[in-house]
């Protein structure tokens, strides 16, 4: 079921007589790849202000132990479950029971007090989380707010694409630098799919089919009258966080986008050892030599995704927006054109494409460096 979707938690604060006395719980979910954690830090360090509104918040110490809470609530045969009963500290091991127990103490005491309840994870966008058993730890006392940050999918699909290829490093793993096109293309599985589902309109369904849950989205991409997010968020989606909405737009718009501008050029450095017999922890006293040099070439020869693939990350995106966002395409003239003129322009930069490193290791102006870099072995 698709549901209502409202975009201000001003129209959404119109609730029916019946549930008017009830506190709320407002849950922000995420989804991943969309700002979550400095909303997190926002919560955490301004838990005093919340307070003001009659807000409590679950677990208040750390920013990221609600996740912990999420992981409670996935299939057992997730590696996620197994997260629901991390150490929280090395002296104070939590099991599963734990943290349920904890959570419950927190609604209860809140529900004694007449106080509000917000939280915040991107680990409740996650495919076999348990709305139902969810929702029965909040149903029937608290009205519950779901708020879904949305970011177009074009946006967020490579932004997952880019976290895949950091992941892998960080971790040491050793596998082949793909490009974006080759990740899409190659796999066994639709990724593109299988990344939908994770998105916006996919967590958006999960939590649409409980008729009592009030949805809206918090849309990231919406700058009318230069709101920031946070300001966005505790003003029009926070149930009367008077007190909250003043602090936010007094700081201002403090949520940026993951990323780096080195980024282009981190992909090429790790992509080196697919194509010189050199392994990546030899490569590391040579970063400054391979940068300048990359650097300073007038052109990069570039993988980039081919029509077919951004035809169909157009259409996807116009089709999410559109469910997403509907005041955007059906209260004003904008609506295509905007997401459209947005997607042509980054499809024109580097954003989508990686340096074609065989190409550019082949090229003469490299040979001297890359002699450099390849050690001599003995035997």
């Amino acid at each position: 079921a698709d549901g209502n979707i409202e975009s201000s938690g001003k129209e959404q604060s119109q609730l029916e007589q019946s549930t008017s006395e009830l506190p709320v719980a407002v849950v922000h979910v995420g989804p991943h790849k969309t700002g979550s954690t400095t909303l997190q830090q926002f919560l955490v360090s301004k838990k005093n202000i919340l307070r003001t509104d009659n807000y409590q918040m679950f677990w208040s110490g750390k920013r990221k132990r609600t996740s912990f809470l999420a992981h409670c609530f996935v299939d057992k045969e997730e590696p996620e479950w197994y997260g629901c009963s991390e150490e929280v500290t090395r002296q104070s091991p939590l099991t599963r029971e734990h943290v349920l127990a904890i959570f419950r103490a927190v609604l209860d005491g809140a529900l004694d007090n007449g106080q509000n309840i917000i939280m915040s994870s991107e680990e409740f966008d996650r495919l076999s989380f348990d709305v139902a058993a969810f929702r029965s730890y909040l149903v029937p006392g608290f009205r519950v707010h779901i708020v879904i940050s949305y970011r177009r999918f074009y946006d967020f699909i490579i932004s997952f694409y880019n976290q895949m290829l950091s992941h892998r490093n960080i971790h040491g793993d050793r596998f082949q630098t793909i490009s974006f096109e080759e990740w899409v293309v190659n796999s066994d599985n639709d990724v593109i799919e299988e990344v939908s589902q994770m998105h916006t309109y996919g967590v958006y369904k999960r939590f649409a089919e409980y008729e009592d849950f009030n949805i809206s989205i918090l849309n990231l991409h919406n700058s009318s009258n230069d709101q920031s997010t946070l300001e966005n968020f505790f003003c029009n989606h926070v149930d009367n966080a008077v007190n909250t909405c003043e602090h936010a737009k007094s700081i201002g718009n403090t949520m940026n986008e993951n990323g780096s501008n080195d980024f282009f050029f981190k992909i090429f450095f790790d992509s080196i050892p697919d194509h010189l017999p050199v392994k990546p922890r030899e490569l590391i006293p040579h970063w400054e030599a391979i940068k300048s040099k990359f650097e300073g070439m007038e052109e990069h020869p570039l993988l980039c995704p081919s029509d077919e693939t951004k035809q169909r990350l157009l259409e996807l995106s116009i089709q999410f927006e559109k469910k997403m966002t509907p005041e955007s395409w059906y209260n004003s003239d904008d609506g295509i054109k905007t997401l459209v003129e947005d997607f042509e322009n980054k499809m024109n930069t580097t954003k989508f494409c990686v340096a074609d490193t065989k190409k550019i290791l082949e090229t003469n102006e490299w040979q001297e460096l890359k002699s450099s870099i390849i050690p001599v072995r003995e035997g």
